[in-house]
């Protein structure tokens, strides 16, 4: 279930808004990713909330990087 959810978020939300350059990773794509500090695939889907956003990058420029716990 959980692959399922990141795939529509992420590109199945590129399909639908007409980005073919989004939404994966591959050669000639835009580079815009998040890095999370866990993932999301690792324990109980209860725990999927605590996932906090460590690093996004947009167009392959780090547009944020979180503070140090």
């Amino acid at each position: 279930m959980v692959d399922a959810t990141l795939a529509a978020c992420t590109t199945g939300s590129a399909y639908v808004n007409h980005l073919d350059d989004a939404g994966s990773l591959r050669p000639g794509n835009r580079a815009d990713l998040v890095v999370l500090d866990r993932s999301p695939f690792d324990g109980p889907a209860a725990a999927i909330a605590d996932t906090r956003v460590a690093l996004t990058y947009v167009s392959g420029e780090r547009v944020h990087t979180a503070p140090a716990a």
